[in-house]
Parts: C-alpha cells; sequence; structure tokens
C-alpha cells in the first residue's frame, strides 16, 4: 500500500494501468446492486455505519439509475460473492468470457447472464429501477438489454443527444411521485 499523497508513486501505479475497451455495464451494475443491499452494511465507508438500509425498511426507498452506452462487453472481473468462479487472469485485462446474448440465462456465465440475475435481484428485493440507453440504437440489443433490466419498459430512457437532463428530469418526477403515492 501507499500513501495517495505520494503523487510520483500514485502516477506510476495509474501509468501501469492497462485500458480495456468495452462496456461493463454488468459490474456497474453489480456495484450498484453492493450499495443498496443491507449484506453491504457499514462495509462501504463514510459516516453511515447503518446503511444501506434493510430492503424492506419504510423510511427506505431504493432506486437504482442504471446508465450505458452501449451493449454489455466480457471485462476483467474481481472475485465477489456474485462471480463465484471466476478468477484474476491478469489485473487489468479484459478476461476471455463470453458476454452473452438477449436470450442468455440468467444461469449462464456470461456477462449478460450475471446482469439479468442482478437486475432479477433488484426486482425482487423491490428496488425500485430506471435506465438510460445513451447515444445507443433504439432497436439495438444494449436497448432491449436496458429496457429489461428496467422491468416497466416505461422506466428506460433512450437519449440520443449530449442532453440527457430530460431523461433526469422525467426520473426526479417519477421518484416524486413514488414518494406520494407510496
Amino acid at each position: 500500500m501507499f500513501n495517495v499523497k505520494d503523487t510520483e508513486i500514485l502516477n506510476a501505479q495509474i501509468d501501469a494501468m492497462t485500458l480495456s475497451d468495452g462496456t461493463g455495464t454488468d459490474i456497474g451494475l453489480l456495484w450498484g446492486v453492493k450499495s443498496l443491499s443491507p449484506e453491504w452494511r457499514g462495509k462501504l465507508g463514510g459516516d453511515f455505519e447503518n446503511r444501506p438500509a434493510d430492503y424492506d425498511d419504510p423510511e427506505t426507498m431504493k432506486i437504482m439509475v442504471l446508465m450505458t452506452d452501449g451493449g454489455i462487453t466480457a471485462q476483467f472481473r474481481p472475485k465477489s460473492q456474485h462471480y463465484d468462479g471466476l478468477d484474476d487472469i491478469d489485473g487489468n485485462q479484459q478476461t476471455i468470457v463470453a458476454r452473452g446474448n438477449f436470450y442468455s440465462a440468467n444461469t449462464d456465465n456470461n456477462a449478460y447472464g450475471r446482469q439479468k440475475k442482478l437486475c432479477e435481484e433488484l426486482e425482487q428485493n423491490g428496488v425500485k429501477v430506471f435506465t438510460i440507453g445513451f447515444k445507443i440504437n433504439a432497436s439495438s440489443q444494449a436497448a432491449m438489454q436496458m429496457a429489461e433490466c428496467a422491468v416497466n419498459g416505461g422506466n428506460y430512457y433512450l437519449v440520443d443527444s449530449l442532453d440527457i437532463s430530460q431523461a433526469f428530469e422525467s426520473i426526479s418526477a417519477s421518484i416524486s411521485n413514488l414518494r406520494v403515492s407510496g
């Protein structure tokens, strides 16, 4: 471990990283699931050792916004409870793991199968999921995957321009309505 105040060492660590192209949507989703899961209570740092709250906490509304600019591709994945069986092959390189497709089962050991499983976990636990497809084709596999994860297609937003504020305003209004009616 090194002191992050030592910029020379920190820059060397950053320079040693290898860029890997692709969209690890399943990995981003995994971290979102962890940040909402009571199993991670007290493990995420900060001043909130009693969070994340239980899924059924009457004082808590759990919401996730998942945004992507493309289809799910296989990425390097650290081992975790959700990704058992995958090994750290090469520190920061992509692994050779099939990404799956729209017809992959949630039990398939590929990036899309894992994403489906995580989306189902969110749904089962009552988490309201909004997804944003940024500059992707409306009839693409990526668009279908985002709409599927949002469960209710009305929670999926396809954004074609750099102005995504309209999607976030709609999500904000929907959340406000949930609070009033819930």
